[in-house]
Protein backbone atom coordinates (compact mmCIF):
# COMPACT_ATOMS: atom_id res chain seq x y z
CA UNK A 1 0.00 0.00 0.00
CA UNK A 2 1.25 3.70 -0.66
CA UNK A 3 0.34 6.27 1.84
CA UNK A 4 -0.95 9.64 1.27
CA UNK A 5 0.49 12.96 1.72
CA UNK A 6 -1.18 15.70 3.16
CA UNK A 7 -1.26 18.80 0.98
CA UNK A 8 -0.43 21.92 2.23
CA UNK A 9 0.93 25.36 0.73
CA UNK A 10 3.29 28.26 1.96
CA UNK A 11 2.49 31.16 2.98
CA UNK A 12 6.09 32.22 3.90
CA UNK A 13 7.80 31.16 0.70
CA UNK A 14 5.54 32.55 -2.27
CA UNK A 15 3.04 35.24 -2.38
CA UNK A 16 -0.47 34.39 -1.00
CA UNK A 17 -3.73 35.65 -1.46
CA UNK A 18 -5.42 37.58 1.09
CA UNK A 19 -9.23 37.80 1.35
CA UNK A 20 -10.80 41.26 1.24
CA UNK A 21 -12.20 42.25 4.62
CA UNK A 22 -15.96 41.32 4.50
CA UNK A 23 -18.34 41.96 7.80
CA UNK A 24 -17.74 38.86 9.96
CA UNK A 25 -15.04 37.38 7.87
CA UNK A 26 -14.96 34.76 5.20
CA UNK A 27 -14.42 31.63 7.18
CA UNK A 28 -18.24 30.51 6.84
CA UNK A 29 -18.22 31.18 2.88
CA UNK A 30 -15.21 28.55 3.03
CA UNK A 31 -16.57 26.00 5.67
CA UNK A 32 -19.10 25.01 2.44
CA UNK A 33 -16.18 23.74 0.57
CA UNK A 34 -17.31 20.31 2.50
CA UNK A 35 -17.23 18.14 -0.48
CA UNK A 36 -20.73 19.02 -1.46
CA UNK A 37 -20.87 20.63 -4.89
CA UNK A 38 -21.53 25.01 -4.21
CA UNK A 39 -20.54 26.30 -7.57
CA UNK A 40 -24.57 26.94 -7.92
CA UNK A 41 -24.23 29.32 -4.56
CA UNK A 42 -20.46 30.37 -4.92
CA UNK A 43 -19.38 33.90 -5.54
CA UNK A 44 -16.22 34.59 -6.28
CA UNK A 45 -14.15 35.62 -2.99
CA UNK A 46 -12.53 38.99 -3.58
CA UNK A 47 -8.71 38.62 -3.02
CA UNK A 48 -5.39 40.13 -3.34
CA UNK A 49 -1.96 38.98 -3.75
CA UNK A 50 0.48 40.19 -1.27
CA UNK A 51 4.22 39.07 -1.45
CA UNK A 52 6.03 37.32 0.84
CA UNK A 53 7.53 39.20 3.39
CA UNK A 54 10.14 36.10 4.62
CA UNK A 55 13.37 37.51 4.65
CA UNK A 56 14.72 34.50 3.34
CA UNK A 57 12.40 33.84 0.30
CA UNK A 58 12.10 37.75 -1.08
CA UNK A 59 13.38 36.19 -4.23
CA UNK A 60 10.10 34.71 -5.06
CA UNK A 61 8.49 38.12 -4.76
CA UNK A 62 6.11 38.16 -7.74
CA UNK A 63 6.92 34.72 -9.39
CA UNK A 64 4.25 32.53 -10.38
CA UNK A 65 2.40 30.62 -7.23
CA UNK A 66 0.55 27.32 -8.49
CA UNK A 67 -1.20 26.54 -5.33
CA UNK A 68 -0.81 29.93 -3.31
CA UNK A 69 -2.17 29.76 0.27
CA UNK A 70 -5.18 31.35 1.84
CA UNK A 71 -4.10 32.16 5.03
CA UNK A 72 -5.80 29.17 6.61
CA UNK A 73 -9.12 29.48 4.51
CA UNK A 74 -8.89 26.45 2.13
CA UNK A 75 -6.60 25.11 -0.88
CA UNK A 76 -6.23 27.20 -3.58
CA UNK A 77 -4.97 26.04 -7.59
CA UNK A 78 -3.61 28.43 -10.25
CA UNK A 79 -5.28 28.00 -14.05
CA UNK A 80 -2.26 26.24 -14.42
CA UNK A 81 -2.21 23.90 -11.97
CA UNK A 82 -5.97 22.88 -12.75
CA UNK A 83 -5.32 22.18 -16.35
CA UNK A 84 -2.00 20.22 -15.60
CA UNK A 85 -3.95 17.83 -12.60
CA UNK A 86 -7.33 17.92 -14.50
CA UNK A 87 -6.71 14.32 -15.64
CA UNK A 88 -6.35 13.01 -12.64
CA UNK A 89 -8.30 15.30 -9.98
CA UNK A 90 -11.15 16.60 -12.39
CA UNK A 91 -13.84 14.51 -11.32
CA UNK A 92 -12.82 14.32 -7.42
CA UNK A 93 -12.68 18.20 -7.12
CA UNK A 94 -14.74 21.22 -7.83
CA UNK A 95 -12.76 24.57 -9.35
CA UNK A 96 -14.96 27.52 -7.92
CA UNK A 97 -13.35 31.09 -8.95
CA UNK A 98 -11.42 33.48 -6.81
CA UNK A 99 -11.81 37.18 -7.62
CA UNK A 100 -8.25 38.60 -7.40
CA UNK A 101 -8.28 42.12 -7.89
CA UNK A 102 -4.55 42.43 -8.07
CA UNK A 103 -3.22 39.40 -10.14
CA UNK A 104 -3.18 40.75 -13.81
CA UNK A 105 -4.05 37.53 -16.11
CA UNK A 106 -3.55 34.80 -12.64
CA UNK A 107 -6.45 32.94 -11.98
CA UNK A 108 -6.47 30.92 -9.29
CA UNK A 109 -9.41 28.72 -8.17
CA UNK A 110 -10.68 27.63 -4.64
CA UNK A 111 -10.84 24.00 -4.79
CA UNK A 112 -13.76 21.77 -3.19
CA UNK A 113 -12.86 18.45 -2.66
CA UNK A 114 -15.51 16.29 -3.62
CA UNK A 115 -14.19 13.05 -3.21
CA UNK A 116 -14.68 11.92 0.92
CA UNK A 117 -13.51 8.36 1.25
CA UNK A 118 -14.55 6.67 4.42
CA UNK A 119 -10.95 5.16 5.27
CA UNK A 120 -9.84 5.38 8.18
CA UNK A 121 -9.51 2.56 10.44
CA UNK A 122 -10.78 4.80 13.40
CA UNK A 123 -9.57 2.40 16.06
CA UNK A 124 -5.78 2.83 15.32
CA UNK A 125 -5.80 6.59 14.78
CA UNK A 126 -5.24 9.03 16.94
CA UNK A 127 -7.52 12.33 17.09
CA UNK A 128 -6.97 15.32 18.94
CA UNK A 129 -10.39 16.58 19.64
CA UNK A 130 -12.24 19.77 21.32
CA UNK A 131 -14.14 18.83 25.01
CA UNK A 132 -17.12 18.71 22.86
CA UNK A 133 -15.72 15.45 21.34
CA UNK A 134 -15.17 17.13 17.49
CA UNK A 135 -11.93 16.12 15.66
CA UNK A 136 -9.99 18.91 15.43
CA UNK A 137 -6.95 17.18 13.43
CA UNK A 138 -5.70 13.64 13.33
CA UNK A 139 -2.34 12.95 14.82
CA UNK A 140 -1.77 9.11 13.96
CA UNK A 141 -3.44 8.07 10.75
CA UNK A 142 -4.62 4.68 10.03
CA UNK A 143 -6.33 3.05 6.92
CA UNK A 144 -8.21 0.16 6.43
CA UNK A 145 -6.03 -1.87 3.73
CA UNK A 146 -7.63 -1.18 -0.16
CA UNK A 147 -9.29 1.88 0.67
CA UNK A 148 -7.60 4.06 -1.26
CA UNK A 149 -6.67 2.85 -4.61
CA UNK A 150 -7.69 5.43 -7.45
CA UNK A 151 -8.05 8.17 -5.02
CA UNK A 152 -5.60 11.07 -5.67
CA UNK A 153 -7.10 13.76 -3.94
CA UNK A 154 -9.47 13.77 -1.14
CA UNK A 155 -10.77 14.16 2.25
CA UNK A 156 -11.96 12.13 4.99
CA UNK A 157 -15.46 12.30 6.67
CA UNK A 158 -14.16 12.61 10.11
CA UNK A 159 -12.33 16.17 9.03
CA UNK A 160 -14.51 16.88 6.25
CA UNK A 161 -13.46 20.80 6.02
CA UNK A 162 -9.96 20.23 7.39
CA UNK A 163 -6.52 18.07 5.13
CA UNK A 164 -6.56 17.35 1.93
CA UNK A 165 -4.86 13.95 0.97
CA UNK A 166 -3.28 13.53 -1.91
CA UNK A 167 -1.69 10.00 -3.62
CA UNK A 168 1.69 9.48 -3.94
CA UNK A 169 1.06 9.85 -8.06
CA UNK A 170 -1.01 13.49 -7.53
CA UNK A 171 2.84 14.29 -6.05
CA UNK A 172 4.79 12.99 -9.07
CA UNK A 173 3.00 15.02 -11.29
CA UNK A 174 2.80 18.40 -9.55
CA UNK A 175 6.94 17.57 -9.54
CA UNK A 176 7.10 16.31 -12.91
CA UNK A 177 5.36 19.41 -14.17
CA UNK A 178 7.30 21.52 -12.49
CA UNK A 179 3.96 23.15 -10.21
CA UNK A 180 5.16 25.56 -7.13
CA UNK A 181 4.25 26.34 -4.08
CA UNK A 182 2.54 22.67 -2.79
CA UNK A 183 3.96 21.33 0.31
CA UNK A 184 3.57 17.50 1.04
CA UNK A 185 3.60 16.07 4.49
CA UNK A 186 4.21 12.45 4.69
CA UNK A 187 1.59 10.76 6.06
CA UNK A 188 2.88 7.44 6.34
CA UNK A 189 5.67 8.22 8.67
CA UNK A 190 3.37 8.96 11.17
CA UNK A 191 0.49 6.21 10.12
CA UNK A 192 -0.02 2.55 12.07
CA UNK A 193 1.34 0.58 9.64
CA UNK A 194 0.94 -2.24 10.76
CA UNK A 195 -1.92 -4.37 9.30
CA UNK A 196 -1.72 -2.16 6.46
Amino acid sequence: MQYPFILSDNPNQYDHLTAINKPGGWSPTFNLLDGVRRADVWSPVPFERRPTRHPSYRRNRGKPVDFPSLMGLGLAFSERALNVLDPLVGRSIEALPLDCVNCGQDKFFAINVLDVVDCLDEPRCIFDRASTGYILWIDRYAFRPGSLEEHHIFKVPQLIVGCVLVSPEFKRWVEESGLVGAVFREVGRDADLARN
